[in-house]
């Protein structure tokens, strides 16, 4: 049964791009297909709606996100945009090393790192309303601090954040009080 649902999966990552490889189920998410998969020897993260259900904006937010912040190594690269004629549509981006934020490993340093990376966000014009543990990947080894999740970014300019389904920052009551004055935090 096991084979039988891994050649499921493949098929499902092959409907997207016929080059890549599933290697395991990376978010359990009953609406996206969220997968790690490879191509040529190096390790990406396949995130896709498979049908259209009104939850594409979150994929095209995320898209835009990528497009500005993914220069940043705190941030994924996007790598691919897949845009189907059948209603599919996904991403293909960076996979990010490390493990998801706990309290056990959380520090002073870390926090620091937080503060630094919503900042750098911030000054491209980027907020994440999901900044949560499961959505902060530590990596102790490499020192790094990573927010590879952006599908509810919002940008300079956006709407209000109460248009959102899901609102984590009660506090900001427009998309603009989301963005401090501008410095160069690189």
């Amino acid at each position: 049964i096991l084979m039988k649902l891994e050649t499921i999966t493949q098929r499902r990552v092959e409907a997207f791009d016929r080059r890549l490889i599933f290697q395991e189920k990376y978010l359990d998410h009953e609406k996206n297909l969220v997968y790690r998969v490879s191509l040529a020897g190096r390790e990406y993260i396949l995130k896709a709606h498979p049908i259209i259900d009104g939850k594409t904006e979150y994929l095209n937010r995320e898209i835009e996100a990528l497009k500005r912040l993914g220069h940043e190594k705190e941030f994924p690269e996007l790598f691919e945009v897949y845009r189907e004629g059948d209603g599919r549509s996904g991403l293909l981006k960076q996979f990010m090393p490390g493990r998801e934020a706990s309290r056990k490993k959380w520090n002073s340093n870390w926090s620091k790192r937080l503060s630094l990376l919503i900042q750098k966000a911030h000054y491209y014009g980027v907020s994440d309303l999901d900044i949560e543990s499961r959505n902060l990947i530590l990596c102790p080894k490499r020192k790094t601090l990573s927010l590879p999740d952006l599908d509810y970014a919002v940008f300079e300019g956006d709407v209000e954040p109460k248009d959102f389904e899901i609102l984590k920052a009660e506090d900001f009551t427009k998309a603009k009080d989301l963005f401090g004055e501008r410095k160069n935090v690189a």
